[in-house]
């Protein structure tokens, strides 16, 4: 896919996107040449790549990523010099489609926005069983994933 970018980067952002999305059969994509090794292979640029990778994602994916302020928590995690160790765990975490389906994918966006939420809304979220059951589901999804790893 990155290598047919060239050839279409000029064409109006909705043509790129159909013609990517045709390549790849997903609805997003990411035109980084970056991934998480190479992030990691970078600790002294760590932050500034992460955010040129998730500026690399469809518009689509960028807008949802945006809603999370992500570029400050990237700058809020690197300050308590955490950055290094969060992108590290994550890359030891298969999180693609093939591992990961559309359900369990949703309810670690909704652990996301759950935990992004205000504080009310975090020390009341154990009563809501529905939230309380998402967590337990990534948690677990996350713990399987580690254990597969070691």
């Amino acid at each position: 896919m990155l290598d047919a970018y060239p050839g279409i980067q000029n064409k109006p952002e909705t043509v790129v996107r159909r013609l990517i999305e045709k390549i790849t059969g997903r609805p997003f994509y990411n035109l980084s040449r970056l991934d998480f090794p190479k992030l990691l292979n970078d600790p002294d640029q760590l932050a500034q790549n992460l955010v040129s990778y998730i500026n690399g994602f469809s518009s689509n994916v960028r807008e949802t990523i945006e809603r999370f302020k992500f570029e400050e928590q990237v700058h809020r995690v690197q300050e308590k010099n955490l950055l290094y160790q969060v992108v590290k765990g994550f890359s030891n975490v298969d999180l693609s489609p093939r591992r990961v389906d559309n359900v369990q994918m949703g309810y670690v966006f909704e652990e996301l926005i759950l935990t992004s939420q205000s504080p009310l809304l975090r020390t009341t979220r154990p009563l809501r069983l529905g939230m309380y059951c998402s967590r337990l589901r990534v948690k677990r999804l996350l713990r399987s994933e580690s254990l597969q790893l070691t």
